[in-house]
């Protein structure tokens, strides 16, 4: 498993998404499978970080 904050993956929870930001902080988490807007919209605003 990888290390994340205690309380932040719950390896129960299949599918899990987790998104990290530039820092390698967990930015957004999604318990559910996520369709392509779904991604997108939560992925954009991490890509145009700087």
């Amino acid at each position: 498993m990888l290390r994340f904050p205690k309380g932040s993956l719950n390896p129960k929870a299949i599918p899990s998404t987790l998104f990290v930001d530039r820092e390698g902080k967990i930015a957004a988490r999604a318990l559910k499978p996520l369709g392509e807007d779904e991604l997108r919209e939560t992925l954009e605003p991490l890509i145009a970080e700087k």
